[in-house]
């Protein structure tokens, strides 16, 4: 009974490897973009595996925006995110607020070569205000601010095909309504994916900011189906949005597989509500790089104790060189899973005690559409470091240890009416050493889509 069960289980989960209609990781195009942003409410409950008396939350909002550029030539990252929250734990009390960007820009010298410029650069600040359970009017106050810059090389190519992902979504849920008949061939899905990757080309091409008229080609039939679906005859967004999803509409028309002479209102609603949901970005692809740059670190607290009349004020600065190393790896398994792998390792040395300290951080992740609208993400983290204490505590040996961490969560991502989505996390986190605890956290999000 046991084998026919394991054999069973393991259909299920290989199912969705062999059941690629189109190898996502063949597409390319010269010029896509792919943007989030998203305002997010958490909590996060947490403690010990082994001991349920230790339990800690936190609550935090904020906002992230996240934008990749892929092009012929170039390639960019930028990731922003601003939080502010509250959290207690064993049991005293903090507050907090958190800001931090990062930008990376890979630039090829020609098109057919894979070798790459890279610059990166972040940015982040963090204040903490923490009050002591025991005494409470004891107050630690802290600001935090960092800045890390590198140039470098590399080579390799990592290219996006979410909207080839979009192109195949558009024509499943068109068959559902008996729009499209059979399947559409591997260069038609493409062609179609092309146009969804020229929204911004149309946006420039069709909007006219002086007159703020449609500036349209087609019939008055199909301005009227635009008119009852944006509201307004004269608004620029409704412009290139019309042209966009008739061209669209086109290459489906032209496959021979669409029973329609148009897309009409029902066509332009499934197109639009598939373009306007959440999509996790499909990248294909490997880059490898390498690069020198600086760190540098300011800190400085304040301790005011309870008796009301002592404090105590430290303030740090520091400024390392560099040596950092990436590798990423992307790989688009089906359909409806992808993998995507990153590994870095980052060399810090401080010249004047010629003494230096290291991270290897890494992580694999696996995310995989379970239905429509519901994403089941699946990752391992590994984090190794030796921490350089300030140059003026270098000699305090006990801040020279090698910590290893590791975590394994578990996240179910539930997308409500394309706007919102719902997120539920189970992370078991394990710190070096034997007789160290495995912690364990359950985190919810809850997030709005602004774009």
């Amino acid at each position: 009974m046991q084998k026919p069960v394991i054999f069973l289980v393991l259909i299920i989960i290989l199912l969705p490897l062999v059941a690629l209609s189109i190898d996502l990781s063949q597409y390319s195009y010269p010029k896509s973009v792919w943007q989030e942003l998203n305002l997010i409410y958490h909590s996060d409950f947490s403690g010990e595996l082994t001991d349920s008396s230790k339990v800690g939350y936190y609550i935090n909002t904020s906002a992230n925006f996240t934008r990749k550029y892929w092009s012929d030539k170039n390639r960019y990252n930028f990731y922003h995110q601003t939080s502010g929250g509250f959290n207690r734990s064993d049991p005293n009390t903090r507050s907090y607020f958190n800001q931090y960007d990062q930008v990376t820009l890979d630039h090829y010298h020609t098109m057919s070569n894979d070798w790459f410029g890279r610059f990166n650069a972040s940015f982040q600040y963090s204040y903490d205000r923490y009050r002591y359970s025991i005494h409470p009017r004891t107050l630690s106050r802290s600001h935090y601010r960092a800045f890390s810059g590198t140039l470098g090389m590399g080579y390799g190519r990592v290219e996006n095909a979410t909207s080839l992902r979009k192109a195949v979504e558009i024509v499943d849920r068109l068959r559902e309504i008996e729009f499209v008949s059979g399947d559409l061939t591997d260069a038609q899905l493409t062609d179609l994916a092309n146009v969804i990757d020229r929204r911004d080309e149309f946006i420039n091409k069709y909007k006219d900011p002086k007159s703020n008229v449609i500036n349209s080609s087609l019939s008055g039939d199909s301005k009227s189906n635009l008119i009852t679906v944006s509201g307004s005859a004269t608004s620029v967004i409704s412009s290139y949005l019309f042209e966009w999803y008739d061209a669209m509409g086109k290459v489906l028309i032209a496959s021979g597989k669409f029973n329609r002479n148009a897309l009409g209102g029902v066509g332009e609603r499934i197109i639009s509500e598939v373009l306007n949901e959440s999509w996790y970005a499909r990248e294909h692809g490997w880059a490898v790089s390498a690069g020198y740059g600086f760190d540098y670190q300011g800190y400085n607290s304040t301790k005011a104790y309870y008796d009301g009349d002592s404090s105590f004020t430290e303030l740090t600065k520091d400024d390392r060189p560099v040596v950092i190393g990436t590798l990423e790896y992307y790989k688009p398994l089906s359909m409806k899973l992808q993998w995507n792998n990153s590994i870095s390792f980052k060399r810090t040395g401080i010249r004047s005690t010629h003494s230096y300290g290291y991270t290897l951080s890494g992580f694999t992740e696996l995310d995989y559409e379970l239905a429509r609208h519901i994403i089941l993400s699946n990752q391992a983290n590994l984090y190794v470091s030796k921490q350089l204490p300030p140059q003026n505590y270098i000699y305090l040996k006990s801040l020279r240890a090698v910590v290893v961490q590791g975590s394994l969560s578990s996240t179910l991502n539930i997308y409500i009416a394309s706007k919102f989505v719902l997120t539920q996390t189970i992370r078991f986190q394990k710190i070096d050493g034997r007789k160290q605890p495995i912690y364990w956290s359950a985190v919810t999000d809850l997030g709005y889509k602004i774009l």
